[in-house]
C-alpha cells in the first residue's frame, strides 16, 4: 500500500482533525501518506473516487481506500442532524438537513409515480422502524404511539 484514501464524517463533532497520520499509523503503513475527505454522508465515496485518479495518474500503483463515521458524543443525533445544514442559505430560510430530505423525497415521489406496491414497502419498513424507536430510549420517537400502516401510506414519503 502507497497511499491511503480515507473519508470520514464527524469531524466537526468529534473536535478531533488530523486523523490522516493516526489512520497510517494504526494500519502500520508510515510513512505512506493519506489523504482526507470530510464530504459528510459522501465521504466514503469520494475517497474511492480520490483513490482511482491517484492510481489512474501513475503516482500510485495501489491505494487503500475506506471511510468512517464518528458519531457524536456531545448530540442526540436528530439533534445533530436537524441543526446540520448544506449552507447559511438553507438555514436562513429555516430548512434543515432532515427537510432537504423531505423535499428531495417527495419530489422523487411525484416524478416518479410511486404508489401502490412501492407505497406498501416503504410504510411498512418506516413501521418497523417505528415499532424500534418506541422501544429504544435514545430514539427520537421512543414512546409515541405507532401509527397504522395506511396513516403512514398517507404521509409525507410514506411514513
Amino acid at each position: 500500500i502507497q497511499a491511503v484514501a480515507y473519508g470520514y464524517h464527524g469531524e466537526g463533532i468529534s473536535e478531533y482533525g488530523g486523523l490522516g497520520p493516526t489512520i497510517s499509523d494504526a494500519l502500520g503503513i508510515s510513512p505512506a501518506p493519506t489523504f482526507m475527505s470530510t464530504a459528510n454522508c459522501t465521504s466514503s465515496s469520494v475517497s474511492f473516487q480520490m483513490g482511482h485518479q491517484m492510481v489512474a495518474s501513475g503516482e500510485y500503483d495501489i491505494v487503500l481506500c475506506g471511510g468512517f463515521e464518528k458519531m457524536t458524543d456531545h448530540f442526540n443525533y436528530a439533534e445533530y442532524i436537524g441543526s446540520s445544514t448544506e449552507c447559511e442559505y438553507d438555514y436562513f430560510l429555516g430548512i434543515s438537513h432532515t427537510d432537504a430530505f423531505a423535499l428531495a423525497t417527495a419530489e422523487y415521489f411525484q416524478k416518479f409515480g410511486y404508489a401502490g406496491r412501492e407505497a406498501d414497502v416503504l410504510a411498512t419498513f418506516g413501521r418497523q422502524m417505528r415499532i424500534y424507536a418506541q422501544n429504544t430510549p435514545t430514539a427520537t420517537r421512543y414512546g409515541q404511539p405507532i401509527p397504522s400502516l395506511e396513516a403512514l401510506k398517507n404521509s409525507e414519503a410514506c411514513g
